[in-house]
């Protein structure tokens, strides 16, 4: 009874993240037009999501960025040491698996590299004393979904007296 009906149509790539609110400084216009802003630095990006982490080392790739990628913090400091490389940022994600959070990992993290390094935090939500505490660990906070130039610009400002020819 009825009728069967097939489509078939090829298989596309996820759309961009929209850009929602983000608290973070604004980038200049010739940031904006310089598609490697990141030649050069190494950023370490935490984030247990796969697409979510997939999305973000493509867009900083071709942002000239070499990218580390964890799912934790764990990863992260096992994929650091045996690089034997401090990355130039971390961006993580706020909520992490098992009890983590991505504040206290980066602050754990900068502790086991002996430098503070620019951090940029991503989350869902917004509370003022997340907000808070991000500003005392000297971490800039980025809402999800963050338009992926604000996420560039941002790191191409926290990264800017990086050596980039390391």
């Amino acid at each position: 009874r009825g009728s069967v009906f097939a489509v078939t149509l090829p298989r596309a790539r996820p759309p961009a993240v929209p850009a929602p609110e983000v608290v973070a400084p604004a980038a200049s216009t010739t940031e904006r037009a310089s598609p490697r802003r990141l030649s050069g630095r190494r950023v370490l990006v935490v984030e247990d999501d796969p697409l979510q982490r997939s999305s973000l080392t493509l867009l900083l790739e071709q942002a000239g960025a070499g990218v580390m990628a964890a799912d934790s913090f764990d990863s992260a400091l096992a994929a650091a040491q045996a690089t034997l490389q401090a990355p130039s940022a971390i961006l993580s994600d706020y909520r992490l698996p098992g009890g983590t959070d991505g504040l206290s990992g980066i602050q754990t993290l900068r502790g086991v590299l002996g430098r503070d390094v620019p951090a940029i935090l991503l989350t869902g939500e917004l509370s003022a004393d997340l907000v808070r505490a991000a500003k005392d660990a000297g971490c800039l906070v980025l809402t999800k979904p963050a338009a992926p130039n604000r996420i560039l610009s941002t790191l191409a400002e926290l990264t800017a007296g990086a050596d980039a020819a390391a």
